[in-house]
């Protein structure tokens, strides 16, 4: 019914469990549900036809009034070079958006008064690319999602709304990645259902109020669930989701704060169970075939290293599998992918565990684990026909020696089933990995190596892991906290980008003066020559930004380097966006950056 996506700003579990425990939960949506849904009938109608203004005109402005939010509409400018407005400023009330008025000369003034700003666009326009109907226009609004991040930065406004009509996204600024961190819902398939296109030659469904309480009354289900996925959007972006309570927070803020605590029990828990259960079993499992198969009554310390090495890996290849399926990174929604998924896997061994049914402990018949194998290649060589791109990294190459042990070793498909499903179910809930971040799975992977193997009977696979403090100092893998990180990351890079900000505004001024004279060239000699002096400064200004490298010598999981990547992507958008702002007559397509860009997204 709902498309609905975090994309890591909530968590999914936190929004379908937690949530309708809510008292907020309880709120009767309908006046608002019915007030939108005409207006939803003349956008579906019409707005293929409007333009941007048309379309904050006919259908935005009055769902914003209808959302409860008083609101100032911004013009459009540039004032000493810092970043242009955006559409809207959207308050708690008449009053304190009557004190922000006078207020517009002094930015910090103004904009702490507000609760959020809003960023509007055409009709159905898309949010992450340039707009279709421009095709050969870039300028500094090509990019909605670079806007919004640009304007919440600029404003210091905690929380945007960037959409359509279509598409509502909701973004904040305390994240640690503004750019790719955000809360989706498309309207579409909950509208449509109830006033979407269905007259004659195209003409919207007249549905009124009568018409709407027969249908709720003749389906219970329908209207429960037309409603619940009404109001996972109508919940995050009206007035009162932004208006501070007793305790100085807000909705949308004890929503986060939820899903950060909720990731932080969820990891917690998945660390308990990987330690006391999962790499056990794996490790288990090969010591048992190595018992059975390759006659191996006795291991040597050399020989449980490798194991340990070898099973490590094996999850490891697991987490990652669980999160790029979930955070859509893998084409879990191609058909021919999903047949292949390690989601398919997992749910192939929820449904045999939960019903009891037999799970094979054969050497010789190892169906699940090659599945798991041939998926592992899949990884590192890439399948165009699933839609698989190459993965361009260490943990899949064949030549490592832990890949190497697995290909000669097996795993019967009782303990894939139950190392699978311990990992991605918790009690009988799905993990929800998408939430999960890659620094919860660097504290398990920090945790994990001051681990080493107990054998207790290597023909029954039963083994514990055993704590061995020297390992981790031999290694030096200590888990550094986020809020240190963050520090050090942001010191460090932050003098590193002035420099390099320099350097790119005059290699862009460069390529803009050389744009003008091949504007104006006539000799094909003079053309030659600029175009090579182009492709020179072009050069400069992508290495200027893109040529920043990042060394950590000890990176154990990669947390100041995952850290490093998020605050140096939303920095450049910043960056890039405040050049074109302060040039307006450079357009967006001279731009080596923002081609290269386009180029990655076609």
């Amino acid at each position: 019914m709902i498309s609905q996506q975090a994309k890591t700003l909530f968590s999914q579990h936190y929004l379908r469990i937690r949530l309708p425990q809510w008292p907020q939960w309880q709120e009767d949506p309908r006046p608002a549900f019915e007030a939108i849904g005409r207006l939803w009938q003349k956008a579906r109608q019409y707005g293929d036809r409007w333009n941007e203004a048309q379309t904050e005109r006919e259908f935005l402005q009055p769902v914003l009034d209808i959302l409860g939010w008083s609101y100032i509409v911004q013009t459009k400018s540039r004032r000493g070079g810092r970043i242009s407005r955006p559409d809207y400023v959207l308050f708690a009330d008449e009053q304190t958006r009557d004190e922000a008025y006078p207020l517009q000369a002094d930015e910090d003034l103004f904009y702490s008064k507000a609760l959020a700003i809003a960023e509007v666009k055409y009709w159905g326009r898309p949010l992450d690319k340039k707009d279709p109907n421009r095709p050969k226009v870039w300028d500094a609004h090509s990019n909605p999602s670079f806007q919004m991040v640009s304007y919440l930065v600029g404003a210091r406004v905690g929380w945007g709304i960037l959409t359509n009509g279509m598409v509502w996204r909701l973004y904040s600024r305390d994240v640690s990645s503004t750019a790719s961190e955000f809360y989706e819902v498309d309207l579409r398939p909950i509208l449509d259902a109830v006033f979407g296109l269905g007259g004659e030659e195209g003409r919207p469904t007249a549905y009124g109020q009568p018409l709407l309480d027969s249908l709720f009354q003749a389906d219970a289900q329908f209207q429960a669930e037309l409603l619940d996925a009404f109001r996972r959007w109508w919940l995050f972006f009206r007035r009162d989701a932004f208006l501070p309570d007793a305790e100085g927070k807000s909705f949308v803020q004890r929503v986060h704060e939820g899903s950060t605590t909720y990731a932080r029990q969820v990891s917690d828990r998945l660390k308990e169970l990987i330690f006391e259960q999962v790499m056990p079993e794996i490790a288990g499992g090969f010591i048992a075939y190595r018992y059975h198969r390759l006659g191996v009554r006795q291991e040597t310390p050399q020989a449980l290293e490798q194991v340990y090495q070898a099973s490590l890996s094996f999850l490891y290849k697991l987490l990652f599998l669980f999160y790029a399926e979930a955070r859509g990174l893998l084409p879990i929604a191609n058909p021919g992918y999903r047949e292949e998924s390690l989601t398919k896997l997992a749910r192939w061994a929820a449904e045999r565990l939960d019903q009891g049914l037999p799970l094979s402990e054969a050497f010789h018949a190892t169906s699940k684990y090659e599945a798991l194998l041939a998926l592992f290649r899949r990884i590192d060589q890439g399948d165009p026909s699933l839609g698989i791109p190459r993965y361009n990294g260490g943990l899949f190459k064949p030549d490592n020696p832990e890949n190497q042990f697995l290909e000669s070793h097996r795993l019967t498909d009782r303990v894939v089933a139950r190392a699978l499903d311990a990992l991605a179910r918790d009690e009988g809930q799905p993990v929800d990995y998408a939430y999960i971040s890659v620094r919860n799975l660097g504290a398990i992977y920090e945790g994990l190596l001051e681990y080493q193997l107990q054998v207790d009977d290597p023909a029954a696979g039963k083994v514990k892991l055993v704590t061995d403090k020297a390992q981790r100092k031999a290694t030096g893998s200590y888990y550094t906290p986020d809020y240190i990180v963050n520090y050090i990351v942001q010191h460090t890079l932050t003098p590193i980008l002035d420099e390099r900000d320099q350097l790119f505004r005059k290699a862009m001024d460069r390529c803009a003066a050389l744009r003008r004279k091949l504007q104006r060239a006539a000799k094909s000699r003079s053309v030659q020559l600029l175009r090579q002096e182009l492709a020179e400064a072009e050069y400069d200004a992508r290495e200027a930004f893109l040529g920043i490298k990042v060394l950590d010598p000890a990176m154990g999981s990669g947390h100041f380097l995952v850290n490093a990547v998020d605050f140096l992507t939303d920095s450049i958008i910043r960056r890039l966006q405040a050049y074109h702002d302060e040039h307006p007559d450079v357009p967006w397509q001279w731009n080596p950056i923002g081609q290269l860009i386009e180029r990655v997204r076609q």
